[in-house]
């Protein structure tokens, strides 16, 4: 079992959900830009709240994290609502994106170090469909002087400067990247006043 398999899976071996059942409120509010009936591909999607909303919203979702406590629980939380949700197992630094396959995207809170961070945005890009969309919620390094949810390590959080060097180069318009001030009322994990970064963007 890989570190990562384990912390994760420590995290969501519990009876509620740790980030709750609810959609990430940006990911909600940016899914009107997915393609009606698209495939979108969840990364790090954990236990499988933006799953389950985009699942509702008529998307073909697949699931993918290292946690394979959360995903059973993603499964077992969309089965609940009457619907499917194909997953994949496997930690990112594993990931070998399937060219062009991907409507969209969407993350929140997947905080990896560099160089992985880049090598997975280099993915994402290759298994999205040329104007397929990436819409991602992250914590901002300010998001040290704040205790509402997060990694402790300035290596694990992000900043805008840092997102436009990984993707400099790549066929991508940037539609949004930004730093700014949100509440989070996500389960037990994410509760309060947070920094964040948001990305989107569209392969071109």
């Amino acid at each position: 079992m890989s570190e990562q398999q384990q912390f994760w899976n420590g995290k969501f071996d519990r009876e509620d959900h740790f980030y709750g059942t609810e959609p990430n409120a940006f990911i909600e509010a940016q899914s009107h830009l997915i393609a009606p009936e698209g495939r979108v591909l969840c990364l790090g999607e954990g236990e499988g709240r933006n799953a389950l909303y985009l699942v509702k919203e008529g998307h073909d979702v697949v699931a993918l994290d290292a946690s394979d406590v959360g995903l059973r629980k993603a499964e077992a939380l969309v089965k609940r609502h009457g619907h499917t949700l194909q997953t994949l197992h496997l930690d990112l630094s594993h990931w070998a994106p399937e060219p062009e396959a991907y409507d969209a995207i969407a993350t929140s809170f997947l905080h990896l170090p560099y160089p992985l961070r880049k090598q997975v945005l280099d993915g994402c890009v290759q298994t999205l469909k040329p104007g397929g969309i990436f819409v991602g919620e992250f914590f901002s390094k300010a998001q040290l002087d704040f205790n509402s949810g997060g990694p402790k390590d300035a290596g694990l959080l992000y900043s805008t400067d840092e997102i436009a060097a990984d993707l400099s180069g790549e066929p991508v318009e940037i539609l949004q990247l930004e730093e700014t001030l949100t509440h989070l009322n996500e389960g037990p994990g994410h509760q309060g006043e947070a920094s964040v970064v948001h990305l989107i963007f569209k392969k071109v």
